[in-house]
């Protein structure tokens, strides 16, 4: 190889790091802060932000961080978006790699209206009969609603429950 083929060469893997930056500049410049990372077919991390590291390894705290752990990886290689319990990936293909967003899950969106108001007056202590009067349906229904709701907010009990509801629920404040 030449002195100037050598010369040039050597700027080669940071022109490619700043081409992967770039990708994910221009796919989240409008938001604050994001967490994206560009990965191979195999789910190698070639950019990752910070911000997606940390939702991984929040869902995947002994996963190793060289790559996608294997349910994202096989949602990537499908197109779906995967659901962990606090994080959802979505993806996209760029090129040959694919561009995986990370995101906190809602739990707030995640209760249709009637699963948040019985789940609610559940958290405040009315007993299933109270909460089936109130709603003119049947104690096993708010059973079968609460236990939807425990699945999708990933809590078990009364009191996870309405901290989980405190925790997402806006207070407000009477005047």
């Amino acid at each position: 190889m030449g002195a100037r083929h050598w010369a040039v060469w050597q700027h080669v893997p940071c022109a490619t790091d700043m081409n992967r930056a770039q990708i994910l500049d221009r796919e989240e410049a409008r938001r604050p802060e994001r967490a994206l990372a560009l990965v191979d077919r195999s789910g190698a991390f070639e950019a990752v932000d910070p911000a997606f590291r940390a939702l991984l390894a929040g869902e995947w705290p002994h996963d190793d961080g060289a790559r996608l752990p294997e349910p994202v990886r096989r949602a990537t290689s499908i197109g779906d978006p995967c659901v962990g319990r606090t994080v959802v990936f979505v993806f996209r293909r760029v090129g040959t790699r694919v561009l995986c967003r990370a995101e906190r899950r809602d739990f707030d969106t995640a209760l249709s209206p009637r699963q948040h108001l019985v789940a609610g007056n559940f958290a405040k202590g009315h007993s299933h009969k109270e909460v089936a009067r109130l709603f003119g349906v049947s104690p096993h229904t708010v059973r079968c609603q609460l236990a939807e709701v425990y699945r999708k907010l990933d809590v078990h009990g009364r009191t996870a429950l309405a901290r989980r509801l405190a925790s997402t629920t806006p207070v407000t404040r009477r005047h």
